[in-house]
């Protein structure tokens, strides 16, 4: 596919995608890694004391909550964000839901 020109470009404006980000389906790493190192996976653990799911790798602290990740379709402004994978737009982390998504705003 050649790049648009201005010939062909005059019927819309074009937007690019360049700053949302795509985060990872809970089992990347569980569902694929042989079984001897499944136990130091990086997995999504809930924090019961803040009410948020966080990325943990193997017996070690909580890195990082998975919402502002994964915010493509998410129907709030930043800086809301999901705070459990359940409430993470497919968007953010399925290919096709990500390209319906992107042509519903007319990316």
């Amino acid at each position: 596919m050649s790049a648009p020109t201005a010939r062909t470009a005059t019927a819309k404006d074009w937007v690019i995608d360049c700053d949302t980000h795509v985060t990872e389906p809970p089992d990347v790493w569980t569902a694929r890694l042989p079984a001897k190192f499944r136990d130091r996976a990086p997995t999504i653990v809930h924090d019961d004391k803040f009410g948020w799911d966080v990325w943990k790798i193997g017996d070690g602290k909580a890195l990082i909550t998975v919402g502002h990740t994964a915010v493509a379709g998410w129907p709030e402004p930043f800086p809301a964000a999901p705070r459990t994978f359940a409430e993470v737009p497919r968007a953010a982390y399925d290919a096709k839901a990500r390209l319906e998504y992107m042509d519903s705003i007319g990316v």
